[in-house]
């Protein structure tokens, strides 16, 4: 039987969250060599509000997903569906595509 203690961590009663005010982001996905990630970790820390790297097993490949607010992007409903379509490659992505541009 393992014995836990808690005492050293008190005991939890209230949480108190801060919350941002809803926003939309625009999700470019890329795949890249990880000599290329390397090269340019730095600047897309910098340039983007969220970056993702999945690497993919036994290659030197890095699909690398990047979030940014839609207004730091340009703020057009237009602009957005054109990135949408771009990135977006797979069918089964545009029907999402249009729906989040249709429905805002």
């Amino acid at each position: 039987m393992a014995r836990v203690g808690l005492g050293s961590l008190g005991v939890v009663t209230e949480v108190t969250l801060q919350c941002v005010p809803a926003h939309e982001l625009v999700e470019h996905t890329y795949v890249v060599t990880s000599d290329e990630i390397r090269r340019q970790h730095a600047k897309l820390l910098h340039d983007n509000k969220h970056v993702r790297y999945m690497w993919i097993p036994y290659t030197h490949d890095v699909v690398v997903v990047t979030n940014n607010p839609l207004r730091q992007v340009g703020g057009n409903p237009f602009g957005f569906f054109d990135v949408c379509l771009v990135d977006r490659k797979v069918g089964s992505n545009l029907a999402e595509c249009c729906a989040l541009f249709f429905t805002g």
